[in-house]
């Protein structure tokens, strides 16, 4: 009696959490043969959708980026010379940005350089997460590019 009523409750907590649907495990695709051919995006909603994707690729970097300064005490540093990474910004001077920083203009552009390539770093890190093991990061970086000069926010009004 007490293996019956066992197995009743399972049954009902089973059905409480879907147990009457079908699960469909899930398999890699090229063991199927469902291989889904990759195409451009077609319609605006693709493009808007790759842009976000990529925008927040981008602020996931620099977030991540950020942090790594002010746990090295350089966050006065990033501050300034953030601007460097800006797409669509101008960053004004680096003779300004050696004043604000109190440092040489040689020095500035050192940290400009280390800090782009800090930041390619942490966006390959990042579109490397989202990609199967084996595939080439390099195809989907200048997809990554292509989404941001390509995008466009959605006109309002």
């Amino acid at each position: 009696l007490k293996h019956f009523v066992a197995n009743r409750q399972r049954q009902v907590a089973r059905v409480k959490r879907g147990g009457t649907v079908e699960h469909v495990p899930l398999v890699n695709r090229a063991e199927t043969g469902l291989e889904v051919p990759v195409t451009a995006p077609t319609t605006e909603l693709d493009v808007l959708f790759d842009h976000e994707w990529a925008l927040a690729v981008v602020e996931g970097a620099l977030a991540h980026l950020e942090q790594e300064a002010r746990n090295a005490g350089n966050a006065e540093q990033f501050t300034v010379l953030k601007a460097w990474l800006a797409f669509e910004v101008e960053p004004g001077s680096q003779a300004d940005a050696a004043a604000r920083l109190g440092v040489s203009e040689g020095a500035v552009k050192v940290a400009i350089h280390r800090l782009r390539r800090r930041f390619r770093e942490l966006v390959r890190a990042e579109v490397n997460q989202t990609l199967p093991d084996g595939v080439s990061a390099e195809e989907e970086l200048q997809h990554l590019i292509r989404a941001l000069s390509e995008g466009k926010a959605p006109a309002t009004g």
